[in-house]
């Protein structure tokens, strides 16, 4: 049985060399807090934001999202 995915846009923020420090998803809201991703769980982090079909991982004992491609939306 494959896992579920998810579609997501996710947002790079950036430290004062230009390099991404993380990504993360939507805006946030009072009923859904922002999720906070990893460069390297993103494909393709150098090209910034967008849409990316996502899953969740166990890692160690945390249960966290990774992106597993970029999609085009509209």
């Amino acid at each position: 049985m494959p896992k579920p995915t998810t579609i997501k846009h996710l947002e790079p923020s950036y430290d004062r060399e230009g390099r991404v420090i993380y990504f993360m998803t939507g805006k946030p809201d009072r009923r859904a807090p922002p999720e906070f991703l990893e460069p390297e769980d993103v494909p393709e982090p150098e090209k910034g934001a967008g849409w990316f079909e996502c899953d969740r991982a166990r890692v160690g004992p945390w249960i966290k999202w990774r992106a597993l491609r970029r999609v085009e939306r509209g």
